[in-house]
């Protein structure tokens, strides 16, 4: 993760990458760097110059880091480290939340701010600039998912039983959505 965030995508597509006005060696932020500046409490002022890919690259790896510390907040929960709160006055009530720990909170930070991200690059580009991004637009997909994750208890049991595809964990996960529309 101590490698630069990718060129321009337009670099890509240049017979000659190093003649192209907006060519640099270095984007002087790193992949690392781009995903600490997620868990910043106070982000720098001028925002990180982010594209479709850049983000893309990022929401896989906070995807990464939240289901690692999900599958070991499962584990950790099953296991009896966490006490159960108090059942409240409804008999069998079962709790579906997930105990607040520092890093979900840190968790929490960072996809607000890589949302908050997506949306200024979606707004900042026009439809057929976003036409062509292609696959990273579903970037989003991770975030809905990586949502799920942090504020259900069950999206995580859904997940763990899951195969590697965000849009197949996405459908799946559709019906804790519902879940949640018929209890209002």
């Amino acid at each position: 993760m101590q490698c630069d965030l990718p060129c321009d995508e337009s670099l890509f597509f240049s017979e000659h990458p190093f003649a192209e006005p907006n060519f640099r060696f270095s984007r002087g932020l790193t992949v690392s760097g781009a995903f600490k500046n997620l868990f910043d409490e106070a982000p720098e002022s001028n925002p990180m110059t982010l594209g479709a890919l850049d983000m893309f690259i990022l929401i896989h790896i906070l995807f990464s880091f939240i289901n690692t510390h999900m599958t070991l907040l499962g584990c950790s929960t099953r296991l009896g480290y966490f006490k159960k709160p108090k059942e409240s006055a409804g008999v069998g009530t079962e709790d579906t939340t997930i105990p607040e720990d520092s890093v979900l909170v840190a968790i929490r930070t960072a996809l607000s701010r890589w949302r908050d991200y997506w949306i200024a690059l979606r707004n900042g580009v026009t439809s057929d600039e976003w036409a062509s991004m292609g696959f990273y637009k579903n970037g989003y997909n991770f975030w809905l998912v990586s949502q799920l994750l942090i504020t259900r208890k069950d999206a995580v049991d859904v997940v763990m039983q899951m195969e590697v595809h965000c849009e197949d964990k996405l459908e799946k996960l559709k019906v804790l959505l519902l879940d949640d529309q018929e209890d209002a």
